[in-house]
């Protein structure tokens, strides 16, 4: 599951935002991309596959006043809003139903997302179960 976050950078290429300042040495007309974009690419991604294999997450961004499973779903979330952005942008004709096909299908993102929900359902806690089903039903 750690080539999440490659397969994350290689689908970032697809935006125009990301692609240029990832890729350019020099000078780059394009803007920066925004703080968030990183941690998303290494940390939330990062929280999620440690979560997934039940290893200590090491996330300064992790207010601990938060249950962590709270927190592993709201950056599946952001992981989810990423990976179907970028989709938007190289298909932009896709239709809700293709793009969630296509997430569900075709992406290394779905099986990590699996492997977190099927985590927390093992627990055999009720509101662990309804965090579970909102990051893969």
């Amino acid at each position: 599951m750690r080539l999440l976050s490659r397969r994350l950078f290689q689908l970032g290429a697809g935006l125009p935002a990301l692609s240029a300042p990832l890729l350019c040495q020099t000078s780059c007309t394009a803007p920066p991309p925004e703080p968030a974009t990183f941690w998303l690419l290494g940390g939330g991604a990062g929280a999620v596959e440690a979560y997934a294999e039940d290893r200590e997450i090491d996330v300064p961004e992790w207010n601990t006043d938060v249950p962590l499973p709270q927190f592993v779903r709201w950056a599946s979330d952001d992981l989810k809003a990423f990976y179907l952005e970028a989709r938007m942008q190289q298909v932009p004709a896709a239709s809700f139903q293709e793009l969630n096909g296509w997430l569900w299908t075709e992406t290394a993102l779905s099986n990590l997302l699996r492997a977190v929900r099927d985590r927390m359902r093992a627990q055999g806690d009720p509101k662990l179960d309804a965090i579970a089903f909102g990051i893969a039903r």
